[in-house]
């Protein structure tokens, strides 16, 4: 596992942009919402979290009958609720 600092906004940005692509191939309509709060740097495994995504992806695609997958990218900061 490799732990680094990186810009969750963009790399959701950069996996979007490539998994339309990839629907569109397939006939299908990916739409997507990242919300603002999401924060701009994370610290941990962009790659791994690539993988997740992309498995996850997957399986909404081969799974579809709608022709249709709506991402939506959400943040709680769950630190913050555990202190309350």
């Amino acid at each position: 596992m490799l732990v680094l600092q990186f810009s969750l906004f963009d790399f959701l940005e950069d996996f979007i942009a490539i998994c339309k692509k990839d629907c569109k191939r397939n006939n299908i309509d990916l739409d997507s919402y990242i919300n603002s709060d999401i924060p701009c740097d994370v610290i941990g495994d962009s790659g791994l979290l690539n993988q997740l995504l992309a498995n996850i992806l997957s399986i909404a695609t081969y799974n579809n009958e709608k022709e249709y997958i709506n991402l939506s990218f959400n943040w709680e900061n769950i630190t913050q609720k555990q202190g309350k």
